[in-house]
This record gives C-alpha cells, structure tokens and sequence, in this order.
C-alpha cells in the first residue's frame, strides 16, 4: 500500500489579547485574507476609524505563507500603507519589519510573504507598528507617580472606563502640554511619550539630568 501525504494545516489566526485587532476571510495552509476590523465610533464624528491591526499567526508546519489584507484601501489613511512595512515579533519584544510587505493601491490590498521555517518560528506576531500595550502604561504611569517632582492625576476616563492619565513634570512659569495616543492605532506615541518621561525624570538613572533640570524650571509639562 502507498503512503499518502499527511493533510496541509491551516493557519490558525487569533487576536483575542490586548490590543489585538483582525478579522479572518479565509485561510489555508499558504495563503490568508483578512480584514481590520473598524474601531467603536468616535463619540464626536460618530465615524469608526479603522487602520490598526495586530494578531498572531500559527502555522501548522513549516513553509511560506501569504498574507493579505484586502481592505486597507477602505482603511482611515489609505496613503499610510505605501511606504509601511508590517511589524513581526516571535516574543513581542524584538519587533522587526517584513521587507516583502507590498501595497498594491489599485486593488486596495496590503500584501507581505513570511517563511515559518529555518530561522523563523511557525508561530509569529503581525502588527502594524510595535504595540504598546495598557499593562506597559499602567507601569510607566506607576513609575513617574513614585519619581520625584512628578503628579499623576486623573482627567476623567475613556468610554471603556480606563483613566486619561495626565502626568504633570516640572514648575515652571510657562505650560507645555504633550497629547499623544488620541487615536488608538497610534501605538508610535505611546513610545515617544515614554521616552520623554524618562529623559524628564530620570527614571533610567539615578536622577534628571542637566537638560532636563533645566527644562523643568522653565516649564511645566502636561
């Protein structure tokens, strides 16, 4: 009797954690569709914006799979996706960039290869940029409350409940406020804000530095 090959594994797709976000037309073993999913409504434009995306994908055995999404040219910023290279981690902590990602405008598909072999795990993580999850800003809001010459204080809450926080450095005459993350697929200002906060306090030495005790006496940052 003849053996027979061993049946091709879907890929298994899943975003049900934090800040995961894709919905799933199709997928077989080398090939997958997909959509973004729409945010909630805004509560002003009473529009749902939609360009994050964020998900893990399994393959079930080694080999090069497809990946497309075929709504990016419905998406919030269309333009977006010309120069964007999508987002893979193993471990989300070391997140590097999918050179074969492809945006083909005329079709309004966002396309990208990925071989889940060799070097490359069968299962990896596809975002749109580096996320920045709420358990990291819980910890970097707990860290400048315990800073010295830094208030953290509430300006209300989001419509899923979570606190606006607003951190509040420096005692000088003159206000600089800093928004970031107004948007929820801006995940890039989630790092830049944390960047800032740890320059102006210090939190990754002993104290402030010169800059920064400057720029504190001058100014009082939101």
């Amino acid at each position: 009797m003849g053996s027979s090959a061993a049946p091709a594994i879907a890929v298994s797709i899943s975003s049900a954690f934090d800040a995961g976000n894709i919905d799933v037309t199709s997928a077989d073993a080398s090939s997958v569709r997909l959509k973004v999913r729409p945010d909630p409504p805004t509560e002003l434009e009473k529009k749902c914006h939609s360009q994050w995306f964020y998900f893990r994908a399994s393959a079930g055995q080694p080999g090069v799979v497809s990946y497309e999404i075929s709504n990016a040219g419905a998406t919030s910023y269309p333009e977006g996706w010309k120069a964007l290279k999508v987002c893979a981690s193993a471990d989300r902590k070391v997140w590097t960039r999918v050179d074969t990602t492809n945006y083909a405008a005329d079709a309004g598909a966002l396309r990208w290869t990925y071989d889940h072999g060799g070097a490359n795990p069968c299962s990896v993580y596809f975002a749109y940029f580096d996320p920045y999850d709420y358990e990291r800003h819980l910890d970097l809001i707990a860290r400048c409350a315990a800073a010295p010459g830094s208030r953290v204080r509430s300006l209300g809450q989001t419509l899923d409940g979570r606190e606006l926080d607003c951190v509040e450095v420096g005692d000088g005459p003159k206000h600089v406020w800093v928004i970031h993350r107004q948007h929820p697929g801006e995940s890039q200002a989630s790092w830049f804000a944390e960047g800032l906060l740890r320059r102006l306090l210090g939190l990754d030495s002993s104290a402030p530095d010169g800059l920064s005790v400057s720029l504190r006496r001058k100014f009082t940052f939101h």
